[in-house]
């Protein structure tokens, strides 16, 4: 079996050409001059159509290998939660694509509809998606559709509407799913429920940036912990947990040469810079948000922070990774609204969207060019 897409700078090319497209439908010199909310009925659709061509096939990342060549090696059993093994035998019918859609498809979907149910699908929000999730792991890691399932699940539970049994029901079976569907999401579940605690104050948010670098010994010997078998995550074998932690904890993920050390910095400045944008905007208390938005914005501080202290200890970096990628997803939603209430040509708002465009060319034409060799 061969899938000619794999670490094609083809197909990169075309990615990138579509990423275009959105960013270009987003209007992004009104985000910058004078966040807009304003989007149009077609201007919508072309982002929904297009967002979703990324999502779906999307192999531009760096990992793309995770899925094909599991299939072409006919090892997937063995790598992939018990959940994403039965859609593959008994839905996708070993097809990629199918599974892609059924996947990354349905990821988007609640993505979108996310956002549509808040109110945010505006122009600042799909500028925003541009920046900080086309070129992410959305379209990559098979744990966003987990991921999606537990962030949508809290928002129908704090976004008071209609029909609340109904929605409180829905959003039970979403967190209940959410926890077979990636080795990764009973961590992901377990800071989702810490973050209904309502710790955005701005004197809570000083002291944890001063706890930081006090907390990162803590973090190591928990591990250390973990790897020599003192704490018990018998509650995730059947997903492979324990093997997962063993496995990936004693691998040493950090890039070391100088090339990987630029790109990560060139990606990562502007997710830093936006953490503390947000922290003084939202936690300092200079923009006010409604109670899910407040939520959203909680889940997004504390698995940035978690993700940053895992980012400092070698042996713990694909949880650095994963939960790093998790606080991608709230963020749309927050600079959306954030955006909104900025002044005019702010400089927050420039720089940021200055750095994110460049860390997404870069990241585009940096895969292209070794692809190419």
């Amino acid at each position: 079996m061969e899938w000619p897409l794999i670490y094609n700078p083809l197909w990169v090319l075309f990615v990138f050409a579509v990423w275009v497209v959105l960013v270009l439908n987003a209007k992004p010199l009104r985000v910058i001059s004078c966040p807009s909310q304003n989007i149009n009925v077609n201007r919508k659709w072309i982002f929904i159509l297009f967002f979703l061509v990324v999502c779906v096939l999307g192999l531009h990342r760096w990992d793309t290998y995770h899925m094909p060549l599991y299939w072409m090696n006919d090892n997937f059993t063995s790598h992939f939660e018990p959940f994403h093994v039965w859609l593959v035998e008994n839905v996708a019918h070993d097809s990629i694509l199918l599974y892609r859609l059924l996947v990354f498809g349905t990821t988007s979907v609640l993505y979108l509809y996310s956002a549509k149910y808040l109110d945010d699908f505006t122009n600042n929000f799909c500028f925003a998606t541009c920046l900080f999730v086309v070129d992410s792991m959305f379209c990559e890691m098979r744990g966003t559709i987990g991921v999606m399932a537990m962030m949508f699940g809290f928002i129908l539970l704090l976004n008071r509407k209609k029909f609340l049994g109904i929605h409180t029901i829905i959003a039970a079976l979403l967190l209940y799913g959410s926890f077979f569907m990636h080795k990764s999401m009973p961590f992901g579940l377990a800071l989702a429920a810490i973050a209904l605690f309502k710790f955005d104050r701005k004197f809570i948010i000083i002291g944890s940036w001063i706890a930081f670098p006090f907390l990162i010994p803590v973090v190591d010997a928990l591990l250390n912990n973990v790897l020599n078998g003192m704490f018990d995550l018998s509650f995730g074998d059947e997903m492979g947990l324990s093997r997962s932690v063993d496995d990936y904890g004693n691998q040493d993920r950090m890039e070391s040469n100088i090339n990987g050390l630029i790109a990560y910095l060139i990606t990562n400045i502007p997710l830093y810079l936006s953490f503390l944008y947000l922290s003084i905007r939202i936690g300092f208390g200079q923009i006010k948000m409604d109670r899910t938005h407040s939520y959203l914005f909680r889940l997004y501080y504390i698995m940035t922070y978690v993700g940053a202290l895992f980012s400092f200890i070698e042996t713990s970096s694909w949880i650095a990774i994963r939960i790093s990628v998790m606080a991608i997803y709230p963020l749309p939603f927050l600079m959306s609204r954030v955006w909104s209430q900025e002044e005019n040509h702010n400089k927050w708002v420039t720089w940021i969207v200055r750095l994110a465009i460049f860390a997404c060319v870069f990241n585009f034409v940096y895969r292209i060019y070794l692809w190419s060799k």
